[in-house]
């Protein structure tokens, strides 16, 4: 590192424009940018786009991506505007999505999670809130048999319990 780029780290610090501040200043920016790219542009998830999504093309999954990034951004402008909002935990909730986010805009979520993510969000738009509960859980838990060692967690035996114990899974 020269001289020069430590005396200019170094002023910017004094001045209160730190590297960090400036690269979270033009991803605000680059956000806002494209944001209003997309304005005006609709944001509902049809049923269709849902029950369709795997056998869709990439252009279809391209442009359903792009609805649920904006519906995301949507949900979060409304949260901005209540009264009553913890601006801190709708900063925290912003950092969190930000991978998902990036992930919707350039096309790279993995297609189960694509449709999975678009179901709750759907859910979430017509009003669906318990199904859109059970569309998450079914995201993050699945339907699969946990092959971590646990036989038996109830009375009754199931199909996956039985093939899991059966060595199906292993």
């Amino acid at each position: 590192m020269e001289l020069q780029d430590i005396l200019k780290g170094e002023i910017q610090k004094l001045q209160g424009d730190s590297p960090a501040s400036t690269n979270a200043e033009e991803r605000t920016l680059k956000i806002k940018r494209l944001l209003a790219q997309d304005e005006g542009l609709p944001f509902e998830i049809t049923s269709q786009e849902v029950f369709h999504a795997k056998g869709a093309s990439e252009t279809e999954l391209a442009h359903l991506a792009k609805k649920c990034n904006l519906y995301i951004h949507h949900v979060l402008a409304v949260w901005a505007q209540l009264p009553e909002y913890d601006e801190h935990l709708l900063q925290q909730t912003r950092r969190d999505l930000f991978p998902l986010l990036v992930q919707l805009r350039k096309h790279t979520l993995p297609l189960g999670n694509l449709a999975s993510l678009a179901t709750i969000l759907y859910h979430c738009q017509q009003g669906q809130y318990q199904l859109a509960v059970q569309s998450y859980m079914q995201l993050s838990i699945g339907n699969v048999a946990w092959p971590i060692g646990v036989n038996v967690v109830g009375i009754h035996s199931t199909k996956c319990t039985v093939a899991y114990q059966h060595g199906k899974y292993e």
